[in-house]
C-alpha cells in the first residue's frame, strides 16, 4: 500500500497487463469491465464489489428540475397497463382500478459508471437523488401525485446502456479503475403500480 500525499487515503499500486476495458484486481488480476460491480466478488479480497453507486450528480444539479438550460425538449415514454377494475360504483360515478406504470427518459446532466449490459436496478438512494417525472391524476378524488404516493419508494427504477461500446475508462478517487458512461447514454426506466379511485 502507498500513502497518498495531501490524504489520509491510502492506495494499493499494482502493475498489470490490462486493457483500458478491463478492471484491475489489487493481485494484477485483469478482469472484463462487467465485472466490476456485478454483485459477485471476482477479485480475491473483492476489490471489484467496493464504491458501487452508479449514478454521479455533477455539482449545481437541480432534481427539481427536468433539463439543464441548454437542452430544448424532454422526451417522456410513458406506458398504462390496467391490472384489474376492483370496483365501480354507479351511484358517485367513480370506478377503483389497479394499474402499472412505466416512463423512460434520458438525463444528459447525470453520468453513470460501472454499469451492466442488461438492465441495472438502482438502489433507492441513489434514485432519490435525481429528477423524476410526477405525474398528476387530476380525475382523482385528492388530485393525486405519484411522487408523493405512500408506495413510492417501492418503484423499480432500472437503468440500460444505449450504446455499450461508448464508455471511458478512468481511476476514481478511491484509486481504482472506474468505466463512466453519458447521461445521453443511458436510459432511464421507472415503474410503479397503483390503485387510485377515478
Amino acid at each position: 500500500e502507498w500513502n497518498v500525499v495531501d490524504s489520509d487515503k491510502t492506495a494499493v499500486l499494482t502493475f498489470n497487463p490490462c486493457a483500458t476495458s478491463e478492471f484491475a484486481c489489487n493481485n494484477g488480476m485483469c478482469l472484463h469491465r462487467y465485472f466490476r460491480c456485478n454483485q459477485e466478488s471476482n477479485c480475491d479480497n473483492g476489490e471489484d464489489e467496493e464504491f458501487c453507486s452508479q449514478i454521479i450528480v455533477p455539482n449545481g444539479y437541480n432534481s427539481m428540475v427536468p433539463l439543464a438550460s441548454t437542452v430544448a425538449t424532454l422526451k417522456l415514454k410513458y406506458t398504462i397497463l390496467l391490472l384489474n377494475l376492483l370496483n365501480v360504483d354507479v351511484v358517485t360515478s367513480t370506478f377503483y382500478v389497479q394499474f402499472r406504470t412505466n416512463v423512460q427518459w434520458i438525463d444528459d446532466r447525470l453520468t453513470y459508471k460501472n454499469l451492466q449490459p442488461k438492465e441495472n436496478l438502482v438502489s433507492l438512494e441513489d434514485w432519490k437523488q435525481i429528477w423524476i417525472p410526477d405525474f398528476v391524476m387530476k380525475n382523482t378524488e385528492d388530485t393525486a401525485h405519484t411522487t408523493t404516493n405512500p408506495d413510492e419508494h417501492h418503484s423499480i427504477v432500472k437503468l440500460s446502456m444505449l450504446n455499450e461500446s461508448e464508455f471511458t475508462s478512468m481511476y476514481s478517487d478511491q484509486y481504482y479503475n472506474d468505466f463512466y458512461y453519458k447521461g445521453s447514454n443511458v436510459l432511464i426506466s421507472k415503474t410503479n403500480t397503483y390503485s387510485y379511485d377515478f
